[in-house]
């Protein structure tokens, strides 16, 4: 659902995830979009991400393992684009 005159909406698409790994490269997928994106150089940047309280939180193993994991082979729907912003 999308409110009018809104630059992105609520959408969102489930997905059932058969394995860890899975759920830990779309965490740092998530993580990672506002820097894909072009909105922030560093996640940690971003002030509506997760990605700060994780790091400054988070049990250091998992972080550590979280940054490892790939996400370019991750065939996630994403329809925002930062140029369509920067035209309005």
């Amino acid at each position: 659902m999308t409110r009018r005159g809104d630059a992105c909406g609520f959408n969102y698409w489930e997905t059932h995830l058969t394995y860890e790994a899975s759920y830990l490269a779309r965490l740092r997928y998530v993580h990672e979009n506002a820097v894909h994106h072009g909105l922030v150089r560093y996640a940690f940047q971003y002030p509506w991400c997760s990605a700060r309280w994780l790091e400054e939180s988070g049990d250091p193993v998992f972080v550590r393992k979280l940054s490892t994991l790939k996400t370019d082979r991750l065939q996630m729907r994403d329809e925002y684009d930062v140029r369509a912003l920067d035209q309005a």
